[in-house]
């Protein structure tokens, strides 16, 4: 039997993926997943859970109010991040003055470009969700502003859970 492409995301990185968010939530950052719902561009993402603790937490990622160039503006200005290139997401917890206007940002929110291929807005999502898992159990503190390990983690386990299930479908 053929399996057509999705030429919307011929990578099958959008796939639903809840099951290996909250294997990766578990595994990386000790919280249980109850719910999650994946960022698209134009859309915000959720993901709800419970910490090792027992606090009930609920995240979000907004895929629609900020372009590559906008978060980029934001790091070249006042993030002390290495300027390579544009920025595709942010997890931050700060106010600051850009282009006139005063922006206040919680790490509950994260923020994805609103102008990437699903594929890549469903890889930053999974990102920056390890950024602000990080925040929420203490690896790391809330105020960070650099970049940290976590995102990249995050992202790369659920990729490998991905393909994993990629590999195990019969053809």
């Amino acid at each position: 039997m053929n399996n057509p492409i999705n030429l919307s995301d011929p990578t099958g990185w959008a796939v639903d993926c809840s099951n290996e968010v909250f294997d990766c939530a578990k595994k990386l950052f000790n919280v249980t997943g109850k719910r999650f719902v994946q960022a698209e561009s134009g859309k915000i993402g959720r993901f709800e859970g419970t910490t090792a603790d027992g606090r009930d937490i609920t995240l979000f990622n907004d895929a629609q109010r900020f372009s590559t160039d906008e978060l980029s503006y934001f790091r070249d200005h006042w993030l002390p991040m290495d300027p390579s290139g544009p920025i595709r997401g942010l997890t931050s917890n700060t106010c600051r003055w850009a282009r006139f206007r005063f922006y206040c940002f919680d790490y509950h929110t994260s923020y994805t470009a609103n102008n990437l291929p699903l594929a890549d807005t469903a890889a930053t999502a999974r990102h920056e969700l390890g950024h602000q898992l990080a925040r929420e159990v203490g690896l790391v503190p809330k105020n960070f502003e650099d970049e940290d390990p976590w995102g990249a983690r995050m992202e790369d386990c659920i990729a490998r859970a991905l393909l994993k299930r990629q590999q195990q479908k019969p053809h």
